[in-house]
């Protein structure tokens, strides 16, 4: 028989009715009704609902479905509770009827509302988050948290949508997300806005991967790293009009299921990406944009859902001095750790393309992306806990350079940290006519038809996700023999220098970061090459290899550092491979962090931060 209180010592802490749910998350996807297990009194949720559907015909990308976030409500144990999941908006088709805005979402007493269709004047647009605005004219996004919910009710739902343009083409704004508002449409080139991103549960249901989140779906925003309603992304410029989409370039969905939107079919190798994708189902993603003209769709939003976490914890009587002594030595319970970190994710730089003997030099790689949260205004950094971890970091490595044409430079790997993913820099384009590598900075085009250079920024990273992440690659010469050259590989802090006749393009500034505590440049493009009697673009300063000539090779990118690999001339033909990326994390006084493997350092700057650096290819391991 236990002791009384008084001969024990007293109680310790607050006497609260006990919960036995054993912290069991579960997700419903379909309307009806939710049983709470016998034990369970104490619960946290959040009812998500149905996406915006997208707009046709250069039109906005569809909302995100509202989001309600309720903790610690008491409930009934063994009792059913009725739940409605909103259906997705559906999409428009050219001309009536218009975009639709999802529908309700309903759980334990909280009614979130359907995000908004995508551009189209009436009563569709605002909603949970709104839908983005169309093109013409060009119309402002729609409001979101519509009605208005405030925090202590589980709000606020979302955020406004993107506005539309008409300027050098016709674009939609990006639809709203849970987290940021829809990206505007950037008119003189030809981009639809990209769909704000989703909210980030795992702070309520566990870091990801977890069986209840989404698996990620190509095309759309990303979902399995436990993250909801993100907005679907405004579709893309009309076919032929100067400054238009570049080929392949879309406005991505939000993180969090929204659908990207279309991009027109003119473009080369975007015929089949007219069409505004759906919003990924069970995650209340708005839909994407279609493109113009007017005879595409655009999507239909994702249908919502339901999470619910069923709580334990119990209240009793413990010896007073066996708890005074673990208080004081720390192992009364687990102290919870807990902060926001800021980031630099460097994605491997592209290899530099091939050179062909006696005629065209290869283009420079494109540097990794880089995606950067300390210091930029706008971006933000990342939650973390030691209640949910441990964390994978993953570092990319650098893309091999051509050594047989008409391959172009190997792209370089992906790097990643939580919801954060910087792409590898595109490879420069070979002895062709193709253009440059699309990446996080574009490959330089090679001198054969004068190529253009690869796109940087693919896919689109928005600023609040610590974008953009690189810009586009330089072109090619082509004329006068024999001063034939090559483009250089764009960097995260410039275009690759178009090649002029005779010189290699130079590569692509790179950007200077001072996350580790101290200034360091990083992902710089790789140069192009040149024929004759010319030189090979110079290295982009970041870590960027330079373009060969006939006085030297191409250079390799730098290790940990995310540059270009430069660009093959004539006479030593192959590409040079670029630099591998890296991973830093920073992190307040607070908040103490632990790598793995131990090649991988932690350091403390003079204001007592933490600072993690990433250096080994392929997936580590960061602990709170």
């Amino acid at each position: 028989m236990a002791k009384s209180g008084r001969s024990q010592g007293g109680i310790i802490g607050k006497i609260n009715k006990t919960s036995f749910g054993k912290c069991k998350v579960t997700r419903t996807t379909a309307t009806g009704t939710f049983t709470t297990q016998p034990g369970t009194t104490k619960l946290t949720y959040t009812i998500i609902a149905g996406g915006g559907g997208g707009e046709a015909d250069g039109g906005g990308g569809g909302g995100a479905g509202g989001v309600g976030t309720l903790e610690n409500i008491s409930v009934c144990g063994a009792t059913g509770y009725p739940v409605t999941i909103g259906a997705g908006g559906a999409g428009a088709t050219p001309g009536p009827p218009a975009s639709a805005r999802g529908t309700p979402g309903v759980a334990f007493g909280t009614t979130v509302t359907g995000g908004g269709g995508g551009g189209f004047p009436g009563t569709e647009g605002p909603g949970g988050s709104g839908g983005g605005g169309k093109k013409t004219p060009p119309q402002c996004g729609f409001a979101g948290n519509t009605p208005a919910v405030p925090a202590p009710l589980g709000g606020p739902q979302g955020n406004p949508g993107g506005s539309g343009a008409n300027v050098s083409g016709e674009q939609g704004g990006g639809g709203g997300g849970r987290g940021c508002t829809g990206g505007n449409a950037c008119g003189p080139n030809s981009h639809g806005g990209a769909g704000g991103a989703g909210i980030d549960l795992t702070p309520y249901y566990g870091c990801a991967p977890q069986p209840y989140y989404v698996a990620n779906v190509t095309g759309k925003g990303d979902t399995a790293c436990g993250v909801f309603a993100g907005g679907g992304g405004g579709g893309a410029g009309k076919p032929g009009t100067p400054g238009g989409a570049p080929p392949g370039t879309v406005a991505v969905g939000g993180t969090g299921g929204g659908g990207d939107g279309g991009v027109a079919s003119g473009h080369p190798g975007c015929g089949a990406i007219s069409d505004g994708k759906c919003g990924v189902a069970n995650t209340g993603g708005g839909a994407g944009g279609a493109s113009p003209p007017g005879n595409h769709d655009g999507g239909q939003g994702g249908s919502g859902v339901l999470l619910t976490k069923e709580l334990s914890y119990a209240s009793g009587m413990w010896p007073q001095k066996a708890q005074y002594n673990k208080r004081v030595t720390d192992t009364w319970v687990q102290r919870k750790i807990s902060g926001t970190v800021d980031y630099l994710i460097i994605a491997g730089g592209g290899g530099g393309g091939r050179g062909c003997g006696g005629y065209h030099g290869g283009g420079g790689g494109g540097a990794g992306g880089l995606r950067d949260s300390y210091g930029v205004p706008g971006a933000a950094g990342i939650a973390v806990s030691n209640f949910c971890g441990p964390y994978a970091v993953v570092v990319g490595g650098g893309g091999a350079g051509s050594s047989a044409s008409p391959a172009a430079g190997t792209s370089g790997s992906n790097s990643s940290f939580g919801c954060i993913t910087s792409a590898g820099g595109g490879g420069g384009s070979s002895d062709s006519s193709t253009t440059g590598v699309a990446g996080g900075s574009g490959g330089g085009g090679n001198s054969n038809g004068s190529a253009a250079g690869g796109a940087g920024n693919t896919p689109a990273a928005p600023t609040p996700l610590g974008g953009p992440q690189g810009n586009n690659g330089g072109s090619g010469v082509d004329t006068p023999q024999p001063n034939l050259a090559s483009g250089g590989g764009g960097g995260a802090g410039g275009v690759g220098a178009n090649a002029t006749s005779g010189n290699g393009g130079n590569g692509g500034n790179g950007v200077t970061s001072c996350i580790s505590g101290s200034p360091v440049v990083y992902a710089g493009g790789g140069g192009g090459a040149a024929k004759a009697s010319g030189q090979g673009g110079s290295a982009g300063p970041g870590g960027g290899g330079a373009g060969g000539d006939p006085g030297g090779a191409a250079a390799v990118g730098t290790v940990n550092l995310g540059g270009g690999g430069g660009g093959g001339d004539t006479d030593a033909p192959a590409g040079a491979q670029g630099g591998s990326g890296v991973v830093i994390i920073r992190s307040p006084s607070s908040v103490p962090m632990s790598v793995t493997p131990a090649t991988n350092t932690v350091t403390t700057t003079p204001g007592g931060c933490f600072v993690a650096t990433f250096t080994v290819t392929g997936t580590n391991t960061l602990n709170i």
